[in-house]
């Protein structure tokens, strides 16, 4: 591939790039025009009568009576009623502990990151221009988390929008997957005014070359300027070579890192001073994108290697295909604009005709109506007890009473034209996708027939969401790449946010010990190799309230007491509303401690002190008087069962001391001597 050597001059790079984007804009320009009538024809009022319509339309009626808004915010409805998370996994499949804690964290502050970079706005802008042209599009970079502080280096990762993607975002011709992960070349355009960009970079249009204007792509206008931001990924092969230590480890260096030296020393001259044994090489590449800033005439600044292997422009598509080698995207409104148009034009003609007044007029000689002529005027205003005419002199001299010569007749309205009302409401219906009445509340109809309708709207929206959700997982591996180089300092609390919206911290590169005993460091992003996963499924919002449904449903059956116990902890747990935090806090603490609900980290660490604090609370006197009683009686008790064994004990050896002394007489009266001892 094309890449800037060291013997590039940044004039040679410019025309290379202005070569490579001239093939890109004209390939694509008409496709891309198309997106961006498509959205004006959805949101700008006028805009459905541009093109050759305007001029046949110029001094008639033109009436827009547009069903295609209702539609689109269905489709932006049902994807913000659905959530799309992003999950992040380690990819062996008997991943250790310590891997999926990482994978934990990482998610954790992705989601932090989303938050507080406002990457809802970004990624709605996207959806909602991909819905109505077919394209969308935002990006992933890094800013300072203080400006105001230099000696502070730490960056977080934020989300931006791009706005008009259609007209300001193009890739290479080449790059023909859906997410752009085999792009080479991204350009993204900022249309400026011409005192806007004079006072941003010191220079003016005017005096740029003529050649500029040679170009197929105009970057010059007579009110704007375009100024490009293009990334340019960057493939070297590389080396990494395996050295087995002397302590059985093995360590992997690439060619650039053994060359370097360590003191006076190579890298790779002291690892075979210290033992060490190549044991294998695998060649691979390594992607790095540079970024270039540029106008018509000039590179304006090279700006380095961005953060990351991956170009960090998210693409956000329609529906997408690529015929003849290009790409091509349309949105909900490209087939549906002849429709509207036939609809509008029959409802101009209709209103144009109706303007017309439906009163019949009686039609007069001039000679009839002459002095007469403001009583006529205003008939239709004024209640007059009559009205007054001239008469009508005959031939012979005699006036004559004539009327009306004739009357003026009210105009029908074609019925081609009613049909073409009806047929354009037809094609429209089935282009958008008729409702059929589904966002109507109607009685006496079955849970299983709303969610057979909802299904049926569901179906006519997922291929956007979708699409969004391919995105969002693109978006999700550029962060990762951003990730393992930004956040690689050791011992840096970022804040995290689980998956149940709870807002927590994580310590990055924090030092611990595995089970047996090894000594690594927990979450450190450097190395997080992931696998990204992405689901479809209901907002936060709206799953919590299917668990009140669901719970609350169970709860009339619920047998016992325990159970109902549970249920309602786990409604209170989910009740939204203002107000409610204290509530639903109270409520997961509860589950905590019965067990319901997994404890996290800080919950666990709560208890714990709270164990503590209790046994080493000093007890109430009268609780220490009651339980001195307590143990008194306990030794009284056992004193009185110990005399009672003792009595016991000396009752059978007196019984065995009297059975022997019968024994021994019966021997006396049987032998007549004394019994031998």
């Amino acid at each position: 591939m094309a890449r800037m050597s060291k013997s590039d001059s940044e004039e040679q790079v410019h025309t290379r790039l202005m070569r490579e984007f001239d093939v890109v804009a004209m390939a694509t320009y008409d496709e891309r025009l198309q997106s961006l009538q498509d959205r004006r024809f959805a949101a700008i009022a006028g805009a459905q009568y541009e093109g050759p319509l305007s001029e046949q339309f110029k001094n008639k009626p033109r009436f827009e009576v547009s069903k295609i808004p209702k539609s689109l915010r269905r489709i932006y409805n049902d994807m913000r009623g659905h959530r799309i998370d992003v999950l992040f996994n380690p990819r062996d499949d008997d991943a250790t502990g310590q891997q999926r804690e990482l994978a934990d964290a990482v998610a954790g502050v992705y989601r932090a990151d989303k938050q507080d970079s406002n990457a809802a706005e970004a990624e709605d802008n996207a959806f909602d221009e991909a819905v109505a042209g077919g394209i969308g599009a935002y990006r992933l970079c890094t800013e300072y988390v203080d400006d105001d502080d230099d000696s502070d280096e730490r960056q977080r990762i934020k989300w931006e929008a791009i706005h008009d993607a259609d007209s300001c975002v193009y890739f290479d011709l080449g790059s023909k997957r859906m997410d752009k992960s085999d792009a080479r070349l991204c350009w993204v355009l900022h249309p400026m005014t011409w005192d806007a960009y004079e006072a941003e970079y010191d220079d003016s249009p005017s005096s740029w070359p003529r050649p500029v204007n040679q170009s197929y792509f105009d970057w010059s206008t007579t009110d704007t300027v375009f100024v490009a931001e293009v990334y340019e990924v960057e493939t070297k092969k590389r080396t990494v070579t395996t050295f087995e230590m002397i302590d059985g480890s093995e360590e992997r260096y690439d060619d650039d890192q053994l060359k370097s030296y360590d003191g006076d020393m190579m890298l790779r001259d002291l690892l075979e001073a210290k033992g060490a044994r190549e044991v294998r090489s695998k060649k691979t590449k390594k992607k790095r994108v540079r970024k270039w800033l540029m106008n018509g005439q000039r590179i304006i600044k090279d700006c380095g290697y961005v953060s990351g292997p991956n170009i960090p422009v998210v693409m956000v598509y329609g529906n997408r295909a690529v015929i003849d080698g290009v790409e091509r995207a349309f949105g909900h409104v490209r087939h549906v604009k002849d429709a509207q148009r036939l609809k509008n034009m029959a409802m101009s003609k209709i209103a144009e005709i109706a303007s017309v007044s439906s009163t019949r007029k009686p039609i007069f000689t001039p000679a009839q109506v002459q002095g007469h002529e403001a009583i006529w005027r205003d008939a239709n205003i004024e209640e007059r007890a009559y009205m007054t005419l001239n008469p009508v002199i005959g031939p012979d001299g005699q006036e004559q009473p004539v009327g009306p010569i004739g009357f003026t007749e009210q105009p029908d309205i074609p019925p081609a034209l009613a049909a073409l009302v009806q047929m354009s409401d037809a094609d429209m219906n089935d282009i958008l996708g008729n409702q059929g009445g589904a966002d109507q509340l109607m009685s006496n109809v079955s849970n299983q027939a709303v969610e057979s309708i909802q299904e049926r709207i569901d179906e006519q929206t997922f291929l956007y969401v979708s699409n969004l959700g391919k995105a969002m997982r693109r978006a999700a591996e550029i962060y990762l790449g951003i990730a393992r180089e930004v956040y690689d300092e050791s011992g840096r609390m970022m804040k995290s946010i689980g998956e149940d919206d709870e807002t927590g911290t994580v310590v990055l590169q924090k030092p611990t010990v595995s089970d047996d005993g090894v000594r690594m460091m927990a979450n450190d992003m450097t190395t997080a190799d992931l696998d990204v996963v992405v689901t479809i499924g209901p907002s936060s919002a709206s799953k919590r309230k299917a668990v009140v449904s669901q719970a609350t449903a169970l709860l009339s059956v619920a047998p016992d007491p325990e159970t109902q116990k549970v249920l309602t902890a786990y409604i209170m747990m989910n009740l939204e509303g203002e107000g409610m935090g204290d509530l639903n806090r109270f409520a997961r603490q509860s589950l905590v401690r019965l067990g319901v609900v997994e404890p996290t980290d800080a919950e666990k660490e709560d208890m714990m002190r709270e164990a503590q604090a209790a046994s080493q609370k000093p007890q109430d006197p009268q609780a220490q008087l009651l339980q001195a009683a307590a143990m008194e009686a306990a030794a009284k008790a056992e004193k009185a069962k110990a005399e009672v064994l003792e009595t016991f004990a000396d009752t059978e050896l007196k019984r065995a001391q009297t059975q022997k002394v019968k024994v021994e007489s019966i021997g006396m009266l049987r032998g007549g001597g004394t019994p031998r001892r």
